[in-house]
This record gives C-alpha cells, sequence and structure tokens, in this order.
C-alpha cells in the first residue's frame, strides 16, 4: 500500500465529493519544486463550488456541489436534465 501523505487516504472515497457533482474529479497530490531544488508535496484540489440547477422535468431546484468540468458537460449537454439523463 502507499505510504499516506497529510490524511489523503483515498480521493476517490472522499465525503464531499459523494455529495456533488464532480464528474469524476477529485484530489490529488503533485510534487512542486522549491528554491533549493527540493520538492514539496502539495494537494491539488478541483475547481468547486455551489451552484442552483434547475430541473425542468421535475420542477425542482437542486443546490449542489458541481465541478467547473461538471459546469462545462451541463452547458454542452443542453441543460441540466439531459446532463443527467445521459450520464
Amino acid at each position: 500500500m502507499q505510504n499516506v501523505l497529510y490524511g489523503t487516504d483515498t480521493p476517490a472515497k472522499s465525503k464531499k465529493s459523494q455529495l456533488g457533482l464532480y464528474h469524476g474529479k477529485t484530489h490529488h497530490q503533485r510534487k512542486k519544486r522549491v528554491f533549493s531544488m527540493k520538492y514539496r508535496i502539495e494537494t491539488a484540489k478541483p475547481n468547486v463550488y455551489k451552484k442552483k440547477l434547475t430541473s425542468d422535468i421535475m420542477g425542482k431546484t437542486y443546490q449542489l456541489w458541481i465541478s467547473m468540468k461538471t459546469r462545462k458537460c451541463i452547458m454542452k449537454a443542453g441543460s441540466f436534465d439531459n446532463y443527467i439523463l445521459n450520464t
């Protein structure tokens, strides 16, 4: 098993990613080189924000955490309903 750094066990199992629409995006770790040419490990998180989405079929408004990738896919599908039906 891989060594766990900074408490990030498995990004796919994070609780916040289960509560919203992330379209497969999760947080991960990357190495960043500093001035002394050493590496520092930092956590890269997806661009996530709260958004109100309206479903015409169900006649309801949902407030969800969505990633920017999800928003782009919703716009490409045409509406929130088309995105949910096609995924």
